[in-house]
């Protein structure tokens, strides 16, 4: 876009940015489905939550995590076997489901909990939120 003096100025484009809203509705059904708490993230920073502070939103994201949605996996993790510094305390466990659409990949839904584990169903529930975020996307 153009600036005030007529300068061109460049805006990094988030196509996740542009579902902002779906991603509320989304962490909020999981969060209501799962009672796992939710953030959903571009390849940047944390763009909503749902089940815990609000003051993950705006929070970058670190090169651990930036790593594993690149991956293109879904997987369960807890501190040990991936160090990420996006947690405020240290005993959490947590998926990590890409948001992917035609072969990129866009952003991430993170479940996560600091009392219970993540279930093989959870998990599969975080993967088809994050299959419709990728759809709205495209």
């Amino acid at each position: 876009y153009s600036g005030d003096n007529g300068e061109l100025l460049l805006k990094k484009y988030s196509p996740i940015m542009e579902i902002t809203d779906f991603a509320n509705e989304v962490a909020e059904s999981i969060y209501k489905a799962t009672n796992l708490s939710v953030l959903v993230t571009n390849m940047e920073k944390i763009i909503t939550c749902n089940g815990t502070s609000k003051s993950y939103v705006n929070r970058q994201i670190d090169s651990a995590l930036e790593k594993a949605i690149n991956s293109r996996l879904s997987k369960i993790y807890d501190k040990e076997s991936l160090h990420t510094y996006v947690f405020e305390k240290p005993d959490v466990v947590f998926a990590i489901c890409p948001i992917m659409f035609a072969g990129d990949v866009f952003g991430s839904i993170v479940l996560f909990s600091e009392k219970n584990n993540i279930t093989a169903e959870e998990l599969k529930i975080g993967v088809a939120f994050a299959e419709f975020l990728g759809k709205q996307v495209g």
